[in-house]
């Protein structure tokens, strides 16, 4: 009976080492994905494009967005200030300038200058939902093609060392029962 229970424990420590080495590999496998792009990938110049495409894609956003607002044909004082802010200052909206903006609408707490943040913050949150939309798609392109095998090996071997791990302390705390 003994020899059985040998026998038996050398299996169970073949099938933990299998197990976890798949469990391993299958890990390696999901961090393909799950692990964010290297300094490497992003020095690549079709990265930069895409970041280039993405900011031309957000000014596009930008510009429909102040002519949607333009075509209103009842504007209210809100409105009529940030397309006095937009003609005014074209590249970048300085923080100085919305402050005398919000300032001429009655103050910070004023209905006018709530709705005149909202404008501002609507812009700007559609151009950056955009841009970061086409920045992760493109990131997602990236961690698809890079190759498989590096992850699933070092998972399959970090599943390896931990199933041999885990066997050499359950048959040193078996001993020292015994």
């Amino acid at each position: 009976m003994t020899i059985r229970a040998i026998q038996s424990n050398e299996n169970d420590n073949l099938s933990t080492v299998v197990k976890a080495s798949a469990v391993g590999a299958a890990l390696g496998y999901a961090s393909k994905y799950v692990l964010p792009i290297t300094t490497q990938e992003r020095e690549d110049k079709n990265y930069h494009e895409t970041i280039k495409i993405a900011r031309e894609q957000s000014k596009k956003l930008k510009g429909e967005f102040i002519e949607e607002i333009r075509n209103i044909p009842n504007r209210s004082l809100a409105q009529d200030q940030f397309l006095k802010i937009v003609d005014v200052d074209k590249p970048v909206i300085k923080p100085s300038i919305i402050k005398e903006a919000m300032a001429k609408l009655g103050g910070t707490d004023s209905v006018n200058a709530i709705e005149f943040k909202n404008i501002l913050a609507r812009m700007n949150e559609t151009a950056i939902k955009r841009a970061n939309t086409i920045i992760s798609v493109y990131e997602g392109y990236v961690k698809r093609i890079r190759p498989t095998a590096p992850f699933v090996v070092a998972g399959a071997l970090t599943g390896l060392f931990a199933g041999v791990t885990h066997n050499i302390l359950k048959t040193e705390s078996a001993t020292r029962k015994a």
